[in-house]
């Protein structure tokens, strides 16, 4: 009996040992369920101690890419920051959704779309000086179908993001509703597996993601669009206590911005940096210094003559960046107390005109990039 019992706990002992590694490895998880990453190990800082300005990157975010990269390689930054004893720091996340939580003094400078960047500034000292991409949410459909032909059927998209709003616009248009259509909630990098194995009918994909999917899954085609920004954001505490170092790094950015707006070649060195950067957190890139991706990062930004200036309509009442702000109010996101004139205070029109006008002093023509790194990445690769 003795013998019994003892091989009965030591059975139990095991299944529960053996579920606890179950359950802490990806076999345990949900399907299409993600790890999720533990940012709460990058290393911050939130005062002026450190002298490090903690930046938040989305490697796989192309054009933003681009210009985080060029600030990691501008000797120039560098040498303006170092002669007040500052140093830049960089944090990789996948999403800005990640990133949004540490916008709480945490970060000085964050790489974030449309829907992250409203959350941060409705709740924390967030504001917004530039764009980085300008792009489109795109609904490719297996087949040439327009919206109206949705209906009925599977379409993939990443919640959280603007994704959803690009949906409804299409449902909109469609005059279809939610209802109409078998939603398909998915992470950005499943989509194009998502459409190619026919679990998705439709997917909602932004750059470089769509460009991909087009050129990867046969008989894919656009089916709508609706246009989406990436914005350089800022801590306003930050900006008041060190107004000199904001300038310096966002000479640096339209300094990238010029920079590769000159030559193809330029393009070509930002694109292997990036490539860099990807492979080093998530240990796969996609990314590659050809004209397929050089023809991208043209149309998100670099041939806009006013790139990487704020579009002077966006804190318009009525306009884009509003209709999103009372969207997400809508959906729950954002609190109906939330008030649009605190958006409308934390976009700064001001700063990179006054940086143009003041060029030279600021070396917004003057290139001096190196081949390596310059500053090590706080969150090297991605954390599970």
């Amino acid at each position: 009996m003795k013998t019994r019992i003892r091989w009965a706990l030591l059975f139990l002992v095991v299944a529960v040992v053996g579920a606890g590694l179950w359950l802490e490895s990806d076999q345990g998880m949900l399907p299409g369920q993600d790890a999720v990453p533990s940012y709460d190990g990058y290393d911050y800082g939130r005062d002026d101690e450190s002298r490090i300005i903690d930046i938040a990157t989305q490697p796989s975010d192309l054009s933003p890419a681009f210009i985080s990269e060029c600030l990691f390689h501008d000797r120039i930054l560098k040498e303006q920051l170092a002669a007040s004893g500052w140093t830049l720091r960089e944090h990789r996340y996948n999403s800005g959704n990640d990133i949004v939580p540490y916008c709480d003094g945490r970060l000085e400078l964050m790489f974030m779309g449309d829907f992250p960047t409203l959350v941060a500034m409705a709740s924390r000292p967030v504001c917004i000086v530039a764009i980085t991409s300008h792009g489109y949410d795109t609904i490719i459909a297996s087949g040439m179908r327009t919206p109206t032909d949705l209906k009925g059927l599977r379409v993939g998209y990443p919640p959280g993001s603007s994704a959803r709003f690009t949906f409804e616009r299409m449902l909109d248009v469609a005059h279809l509703t939610f209802a109409d259509i078998i939603s398909v909630p998915l992470q950005p990098r499943e989509l194009e597996a998502a459409l190619r194995d026919h679990r998705a009918d439709a997917v909602i994909a932004w750059e470089p993601t769509a460009s991909r999917i087009l050129a990867n899954v046969p008989d894919s085609h656009p089916a709508f669009r609706s246009e989406t920004l990436t914005y350089a954001a800022m801590d306003l505490d930050f900006c008041e206590r060190q107004p000199a170092l904001q300038k310096a790094l966002l000479a640096a950015l339209l300094r990238a911005a010029h920079w590769g707006g000159l030559n193809e070649k330029n393009l070509y060195t930002g694109l292997n940096w990036i490539r860099e950067a990807e492979l080093d957190f998530t240990g796969k890139s996609a990314v590659a210094a050809d004209r397929k991706w050089v023809s991208i990062l043209r149309r998100e930004g670099i041939d806009s003559p006013s790139f990487p200036m704020l579009p002077r309509d966006l804190s318009e009442s009525g306009g884009r960046f509003n209709q999103q702000f009372l969207w997400l109010q809508g959906t729950g996101r954002l609190a109906a107390t939330q008030d649009w004139k605190r958006i409308q205070s934390a976009i700064d029109f001001t700063v990179l005109p006054g940086l143009v006008s003041d060029g030279t002093q600021w070396q917004i023509d003057r290139f001096h990039y190196s081949p390596d790194k310059l500053h090590k990445a706080g969150g090297g690769r991605a954390l599970k």
